[in-house]
C-alpha cells in the first residue's frame, strides 16, 4: 500500500536545520557527543510532553535491548534476534522515532486535546514520512527506518507503507511496543493513562494484528520486571509517631 505524504514536499528540508556531523551509528555502534547534539536539538525542538516520551521511550528502549542482549535464555529470545540487537541504537530509536513531530504544522495538531478529524489526522500522520526525511542523512538505515515505520502494523493494516510481518524492521517493532506502553501509561491532551497491568493486556490483545507476537512476548515480559523493580525500588517512608508525654 503506497503512501504519499498530505504535505507539499517542498515544505521539507533537503537537510536538517541543526548543525551536526553525519552519525552512522548502525556502522559505529557509538555515540559521540557531537551526534548526542543532533539527538538533543530534535527533542529540545519537541513539545515537552513528546520530548518527555521520546526520552522514556528510549530510556526502555535501551533497557529492553540490554535484557534481550545479556539475558536471552531467561526471555527465551532466539539467538538470530539477540544477534542483531544493540542496545545504543534502540536507545537512539526511541528518543528519535517521533522526529517528524518537531514541524509545526504537526505539533499544533497534536497538542489539540480535541479528537482529530479525518484531514488533521493524516497530517499527524506525516511525521512518520518527515520523520525519515530528517534521520536518513544521520543515523544508520536501522534507526532511521524506526522514525518511519514505528506506526506499521504486523498485519499489514498500519502506515505509511502498509508493511507486515518481518518487512518491518526489527527495532522498528520493538519500539511500537514500547510507544504503546509508555503512550498509554501516561496522560496525554487527548486521554488519560491506564496502568501497568491494563496496559500489558492492550498490548497482549494486539498480537499478530498490532504487534510481533514473538517480539510482544519478550519485550512484555521485560516491561514487567522493569516495572516491577521500580515498584519494589519505592522508599516507603515510616510513620512518624508524635512522642508521648511521660
Amino acid at each position: 500500500m503506497a503512501y504519499s505524504a498530505p504535505v507539499n514536499e517542498q515544505s521539507v528540508p533537503s537537510h536538517t536545520p541543526y548543525n551536526a556531523p553525519l552519525l552512522k551509528t548502525s556502522a559505529s555502534h557509538i555515540v559521540t557527543p557531537r551526534s548526542a547534539l543532533f539527538i538533543d536539538s530534535i527533542l529540545n525542538e519537541q513539545d515537552d510532553n513528546t520530548e518527555d516520551h521520546s526520552r522514556a521511550v528510549g530510556d526502555l528502549g535501551y533497557r529492553v535491548g540490554v535484557e534481550m542482549t545479556t539475558n536471552p535464555q531467561r526471555y527465551d529470545v532466539p539467538f538470530a534476534i539477540a544477534a542483531k540487537i544493540n542496545p545504543v541504537e534502540l536507545e537512539v530509536g526511541g528518543l528519535l522515532h517521533d522526529t517528524g513531530k518537531i514541524y509545526g504544522h504537526i505539533k499544533e495538531k497534536i497538542m489539540n486535546p480535541e479528537p482529530l478529524g479525518k484531514d488533521d489526522l493524516k497530517i499527524v500522520q506525516a511525521h512518520t514520512h518527515l520523520g525519515f526525511k530528517v534521520l536518513k542523512n544521520y543515523v544508520g538505515s536501522e534507526i532511521a527506518l524506526v522514525g518511519s515505520d514505528h506506526h506499521e502494523n504486523y498485519d499489514g493494516s498500519g502506515y505509511p507503507n502498509g508493511k507486515k510481518g518481518d518487512e518491518i524492521p526489527l527495532y522498528a517493532r520493538i519500539i511500537k511496543i514500547i510507544d504503546s506502553y509508555h503512550a498509554m501509561t501516561s496522560d496525554r491532551p487527548y486521554h488519560n493513562s491506564i496502568t501497568h497491568e491494563e496496559a500489558l493486556y492492550e498490548l497482549q490483545q494486539g498480537r499478530d494484528t498490532l504487534y510481533d507476537p514473538q517480539i510482544t512476548d519478550i519485550v512484555l515480559q521485560i516491561l514487567d520486571d522493569i516495572h516491577q523493580e521500580q515498584q519494589s525500588s519505592i522508599i516507603r517512608f515510616p510513620t512518624i509517631l508524635k512522642p508521648t508525654g511521660s
